[in-house]
């Protein structure tokens, strides 16, 4: 399951996105203002999520465990 604190930093990120507070092997995916999948990753706990493809914007980070979502906006800076 999803734990209540999930923490995304830095936000906004430059290069990369650590999750903190998800459970391990749990997937985060990010969502473009369109609602298209432009990354998608397992969080492994203390590991950062690369960012450097994406463009600059907002994005909706989604996380997913089992039947549990948790969403944050994201932005992204270069």
């Amino acid at each position: 399951p999803i734990y209540q604190a999930i923490v995304v930093y830095p936000n906004p990120a430059a290069n990369s996105l650590r999750i903190d507070g998800a459970s391990e092997g749990a997937t985060v995916e990010l969502l473009d203002v369109l609602g298209r999948s432009v990354l998608r990753a397992k969080i492994a706990q203390g590991e950062p999520i690369d960012v450097t493809p994406l463009l600059p914007g907002r994005y909706e980070a989604i996380a997913h465990s089992g039947g549990s979502v948790w969403t944050t906006p994201v932005m992204i800076l270069h």
